[in-house]
């Protein structure tokens, strides 16, 4: 209606604005015209009107937006406290113990959930990698689901989690051989025998050395276990082992040589490399304290440099002064460090052995597909009829072959 009185004020007609095939009226799109019989909440501002009630599927989406924002900044600022309280609580004692220890700006966050620091300087270690894995608290879908699968898996119990990780200084020429050696709260014992090849493969259950009854003790040899918590070479380790006040929130100590997963044999161009030489490590794995209880976890922190500067002595990096706590012989018996070094060349034959064969099998699989191609080129350059005689004289091969074979059995 409006367009064709507009054009008779212009004194055009409508006919001339025809596009060809289409009128020009039916290409223009409808007027939408708004419902007046509204009763309902409305803004009103000149000619603009917003009527909330028409829009209930967007103010819920919007809703569930807002919330889900709100939710992960509120999750990962609850994740970065939680982890700077514990930094806060044991910078003092990084700072006793390293010429470049942590700082509050220098832990590294990767995401929302995990925060890295590093620190080195110190006698007896390449470095220490203090890793923060917490829960997932900025992902709410996350947190449903862990919450779902700890109702079906009664074993299941996530918590928040710090690993330090001690990679020690020895020379490989002159040290003795490392070993594996552990103790773990019983309540992880059956997922850390599963997931980790060194402990799950080399260590054996001993009760030899009394700790708290929570705990169990995993060495290769009974004489590592007298080594590490007998000899007095780390004193307060053994105690803080018995205190279950230090022990609240421990979940594993463990001192290994050895990958956590066994060595790969699929790569034939590389060999896989020999135990004697592979980095040796102290890690504690420990349970993330409440923000009020940050510093509980420190006597056993201590405890594990102490251990550091005790394997530092039997890696011969560390030579501890009279007024050092650790007065105790570090050393193992020669028939264990024999069982260490031959335990671990078996390994390395073991996984050469079975690169070599895999790299066999590849070689042989290449000659094959090679000659394969030669033949087949052969056989393309002979005529038809020679061709079929060549595959007559293959087909009654093969039926002797299976003919022979039927006679054996």
């Amino acid at each position: 209606m409006i367009l064709p009185l507009l054009l008779a004020a212009l004194g055009t007609s409508a006919n001339a604005f025809q596009i060809p095939g289409m009128n020009l009226l039916q290409a223009l799109p409808s007027l939408v015209m708004v419902p007046e019989h509204y009763d309902g909440f409305e803004l009103r501002w000149r000619r603009l009107v917003f009527r909330p009630a028409e829009f209930k599927t967007e103010g819920i989406l919007f809703g569930v937006l807002i919330l889900y924002v709100l939710w992960y900044y509120l999750g990962k600022w609850e994740n970065t406290t939680r982890a700077f309280k514990w930094v806060d609580a044991h910078t003092a004692l990084y700072q006793m113990q390293f010429s470049v220890p942590f700082k509050e700006n220098e832990v590294v966050a990767d995401g929302a959930s995990d925060l890295y620091a590093f620190s080195t300087g110190r006698r007896g270690l390449y470095s220490l990698h203090t890793t923060f894995r917490l829960l997932p608290r900025h992902d709410l879908a996350q947190i449903v689901y862990l919450f779902l699968r700890g109702l079906v898996d009664l074993e299941y119990t996530p918590r928040d989690q710090i690993t330090l990780d001690f990679k020690l200084l020895y020379d490989s020429s002159s040290s003795p051989s490392g070993f594996v050696w552990a103790v773990v709260d019983k309540n992880e014992l059956k997922e850390l025998r599963l997931e980790r090849w060194d402990l799950g493969s080399f260590t054996k259950i001993s009760d030899a050395v009394p700790v708290h009854p929570t705990l169990q003790v995993m060495t290769e040899y009974a004489d590592v276990n007298d080594m590490v918590l007998k000899s007095g070479a780390a004193p307060s380790l053994l105690a803080t082992l018995k205190d279950p006040d230090a022990l609240q929130y421990f979940r594993s100590l463990i001192v290994t040589d050895l990958p956590e997963t066994r060595p790969d044999t699929w790569e034939l161009s590389t060999p896989v490399p020999s135990f004697a030489t592979r980095s040796r490590h102290i890690q504690l794995t420990l349970s993330l304290p409440p923000a009020r209880s940050a510093s509980s976890t420190l006597p056993m922190v201590r405890a594990a440099f102490e251990l550091v500067d005790a394997l530092g002595q039997y890696n011969g990096t560390v030579a501890l002064g009279n007024n050092h706590p650790a007065k105790g012989t570090v050393t193992l018996l020669p028939e264990t460090l024999r069982k260490l070094r031959a335990t671990r060349r078996e390994w390395d034959d073991r996984l050469e052995k079975e690169r070599t064969k895999e790299k066999a099998a590849e070689e042989e699989e290449t000659r094959r597909a090679a000659k394969k191609k030669t033949e087949d080129e052969k056989v393309a350059k002979l005529s038809a009829a020679e061709q079929q005689k060549l595959l007559e004289k293959e087909r009654k091969r093969a039926l002797r072959k299976a003919q022979t074979k039927g006679a054996r059995k």
